[in-house]
């Protein structure tokens, strides 16, 4: 397919991420302006570097956001913005926050890239080990670290906002992109049986859900057509027309006609299914 195209398919692409390893970094969604302005009176140089981007924060985020991708002053402050923060984390007597210390790593690893500052507008997070966030169509967002699982509506679209060498469509990212500034996405959980928590974000239609049999083992039920991934251990997994046993890193398929499976075993798994 063209490198350049922006849409393969007619569909949205909401996800869950959810978080394995002990810690996992993302960006995620505008966060209040107050928290960018706190952020910018630390990287103030006091030389006025960063006035051009204060003014286009009072305009709005859209604003902004073009700015930084088509304006023709947009890379002094890039640059700026990324000697500061670079210089604060530096200094070993001065306590950055972790969206400096952030931008700091961005502007080492794409030098003059928009992305950088734009870092500064977003959400900074670090879910603990078994925390989700749900991202709905429409929300910027990177993954910075670590390792989770991703679950998402069956589509390839992409709109790129930088930090990137691929193709980036400015005009159709600021149409498409949700700037109302947001609290963090958390996603929490529902009980759905022993050892069985439920992510359903709402009218999705789509469900991650995470299994720990314990000893009596688990009842797993199903909306539909499933996939079963086995993360740690061994697992039995039982339904109305057979069973398998599914080691660390194996996966199966389940097909729409079971409706629950009963899992036993030592181990963990994860299910996305219909909701």
């Amino acid at each position: 397919m063209a490198t350049e195209r922006n849409y393969k398919d007619p569909f949205p692409k909401p996800e869950i991420i959810y978080a394995l390893s002990d810690t996992f970094d993302a960006l995620c969604g505008f966060r209040p302006l107050d928290d960018t302005r706190a952020d910018l009176a630390a990287l103030d140089d006091g030389l006025g570097h960063l006035d051009a981007l204060r003014e286009h924060l009072d305009e709005s985020l859209e604003a902004t956001v073009a700015w930084l991708f088509e304006g023709d002053d947009a890379a002094a402050t890039i640059e700026a913005v990324s000697g500061s923060a670079t210089a604060l984390v530096a200094a070993t007597d001065v306590e950055v926050s972790p969206t400096i210390a952030t931008v700091e790593q961005l502007a080492e690893l794409y030098p003059g890239d928009p992305g950088v500052v734009i870092a500064l507008l977003l959400n900074r997070v670090t879910l603990a080990k078994g925390e989700a966030l749900f991202l709905p169509a429409g929300n910027i967002h990177a993954y910075l670290g670590g390792l989770g699982i991703e679950l998402m509506a069956p589509s390839d679209n992409v709109l790129r906002g930088g930090l990137t060498p691929k193709h980036v469509d400015v005009p159709e990212l600021l149409r498409v992109l949700d700037f109302e500034p947001l609290p963090l996405p958390y996603l929490r959980p529902t009980v759905a049986g022993a050892g069985v928590e439920r992510f359903d974000p709402d009218d999705v239609g789509f469900a991650l859900l995470h299994v720990v049999p314990g000893d009596q083992g688990a009842v797993v039920s199903l909306g539909g057509p499933s996939i079963v991934l086995v993360t740690k251990g061994e697992l039995h997994l039982k339904g109305q027309d057979g069973n398998i046993r599914l080691s660390q890193g194996e996966s199966v398929y389940v097909t729409p006609d079971e409706w629950r499976l009963a899992v036993t075993g030592t181990g963990e798994a994860f299910v996305a299914t219909s909701a």
